[in-house]
């Protein structure tokens, strides 16, 4: 079953350890109009802007490409499309290395990989403990808003360069993964981001964004092909 190692269960190719591979994408994306560029404005200011594009999302669409460096695999390229709905309407497609897609409604999630001809199923608070997936990364659909940040993590400026923030998320706790982002001075919305699980290093970048598209509730239904096994994990 390759979408399980251990007690350890991912999106996409299973990680040696550290983050959910194409998961990691919820984190850089939440919806605000694009604005002019914006002077340089120190910290508080940054933050405060990303809280009011996290603010203002209802639905977003984008695709994603993200770059894993592990020494034991050499680098791996994931891609894929995200869909989100509020309140907790979630789809993600991966399309490369293999085609899968997640769906959950903040509650429950459904993976399916038409590959194996299954779908997981379980609950989504478990799959992502289990899964190790860093929950900062969930933080741009809700889960983890940019004002509750600063009690898990230290946050630093990075410094201001080429029209981007540079904004560091470093853990107050070993439960956390270090994140470095990096925010558009146009949308405050981060358009590159960075975390390490060591060995592993990975990259996630953006592209075709559309925000608040109308997204129809069936776009979210877990639907399968007849035949595709239903396999359950428990909590």
């Amino acid at each position: 079953m390759r979408a399980v190692r251990g007690r350890r269960i991912f999106f996409g190719r299973p990680l040696a350890s550290g983050a959910a591979g194409v998961l990691a994408v919820l984190v850089f994306w939440s919806g605000a109009a694009e604005t002019a560029h914006q002077p340089a404005l120190p910290l508080p200011g940054v933050l405060a802007r990303i809280q009011q594009a996290q603010q203002a999302i209802r639905t977003i669409q984008f695709n994603f490409k993200e770059r894993l460096l592990r020494p034991e695999f050499g680098a791996e390229t994931i891609s894929g499309r995200v869909a989100f709905r509020r309140p907790y309407l979630l789809r993600l497609d991966q399309k490369k290395p293999q085609a899968q897609r997640l769906i959950s409604d903040g509650k429950r999630f459904w993976l399916y990989t038409p590959a194996a001809a299954q779908q997981l199923t379980g609950d989504w608070a478990s799959w992502v403990k289990r899964s190790a997936f860093p929950e900062p990364l969930l933080s741009f659909v809700g889960d983890f808003p940019a004002e509750e940040w600063s009690p898990r993590y230290h946050i630093f400026f990075g410094g201001y360069d080429r029209n981007l923030y540079k904004i560091i998320l470093r853990p107050k706790t070993a439960q956390e993964v270090p994140l470095d982002l990096w925010v558009s001075d146009e949308t405050f919305l981060p358009v590159r981001g960075r975390f390490v699980t060591a060995p592993q290093t990975v990259d996630i970048f953006f592209s075709d964004l559309k925000i608040n598209p109308e997204l129809e509730k069936d776009l979210f239904e877990p639907r399968v092909p007849p035949g595709t096994a239903s396999v359950p994990l428990s909590s």
